[in-house]
């Protein structure tokens, strides 16, 4: 019987490790067969959806919107149309501005994200990069996925495997020991690997996307200002690869994220107000894709989305001009 446990443990051990060894094989296999064609530098928008995928899309906009005079960010998160605004060139900018005309020039922050973030504007970015190479096609984690449900399927058996050892320990001698330990290293082995697997596989960067973005990043470096005018490099790409926090207007960054919490889902608009109420607080922006973690696809539209790094607005923060910000406010 003791021998029987360890060839069974030995068993059980093999296939986690086979199947932790398969799957890393498949991972690296759908990254690499990704076909590259970067060809010209990427956009802002573009590296925004590689570094946050859609959330930070559309944060950038606000950002570069706000800090032109295009949008007005009243205090809670809520969005104005400034009169006689300029037409953009990029089609996210268009579609927040285009958002707010539909609804009388006014708008929660929430719901600009949710109707923007969801809209044609980001599937034809979404598309863009697919034909780059830079992000990988929906379904082909597929077969990856199925082996990381069963190295998950493994490991609970050898976990149990190793329980009903470590009981034989007590009336038997070497081997006994020999099984519990083959099926310790089974269970925590092929749990270590589940896990990072598993957040691996959320991801949609092609092994092409994150070296594109990591070479975005050398280029831009968090924290250093360049001396220009030029908004999309005082704010569009450093918002768009580091997050809110980047703006260089703090009060307005708070002012976004505290949208992030404003009326949940359920804000309505109207014309000059958007009802709901506020929190000073906000949060980091979980969702930014190129940073390893969270979902790529959907971001948190209705709270959650801010990504200042953790800056928040407490209650005596104010905007010269009064209730709003954005379009110079805090010295932007």
């Amino acid at each position: 019987m003791e021998f029987t446990l360890l060839v069974v443990s030995v068993t059980l051990l093999a296939a986690v490790w086979t199947t932790a060894v398969t799957l890393r094989s498949e991972h690296r296999r759908v990254l690499s067969a990704v076909p590259s064609g970067t060809g010209a530098p990427l956009g802002p928008y573009e590296l925004a959806y590689l570094a946050g995928g859609p959330l930070r899309v559309v944060n950038t906009a606000l950002g570069m919107l706000a800090r032109a005079g295009s949008i007005r960010v009243a205090r809670g998160g809520h969005v104005s149309l400034v009169m006689g605004a300029l037409s953009p060139a990029e089609p996210v900018e268009q579609a927040v501005l285009d958002a707010l005309r539909e609804r009388g020039g006014s708008c929660s922050v929430p719901e600009l994200r949710r109707t923007v973030g969801t809209g044609v504007a980001l599937d034809g970015l979404r598309y863009r990069l697919l034909g780059m190479g830079l992000l990988v096609p929906e379904g082909a984690f597929t077969e990856a996925r199925r082996l990381n449900r069963r190295l998950l399927v493994l490991t609970v058996i050898a976990a149990v495997f190793e329980l009903g050892s470590l009981l034989s320990v007590l009336s038997w001698g070497h081997l006994g020991v020999l099984s519990t330990l083959a099926g310790a290293v089974a269970s925590v082995s092929g749990l270590v690997v589940h896990t990072r697997m598993r957040r691996a596989l959320r991801g949609a960067l092609s092994r092409a996307g994150r070296e594109v973005l990591t070479a975005a990043r050398g280029a831009h470096v968090r924290g250093v200002r360049p001396m220009t005018s030029d908004l999309a490099f005082a704010v569009a790409f450093p918002v768009a690869l580091y997050g809110l926090g980047e703006l260089g207007d703090p009060v307005l960054a708070a002012e976004l994220n505290r949208g992030s919490h404003t009326a949940g889902g359920g804000s309505s608009c109207a014309t000059g107000a958007c009802g709901g109420g506020s929190s000073s607080s906000s949060s980091s922006d979980s969702s930014s894709f190129g940073g390893g973690g969270g979902d790529f696809g959907s971001g948190d539209w209705g709270g959650g989305g801010g990504d200042s790094g953790g800056s928040s607005c407490s209650s005596g923060s104010s905007c010269g001009g009064g209730s709003s910000c954005g379009g110079g406010c805090g010295g932007g």
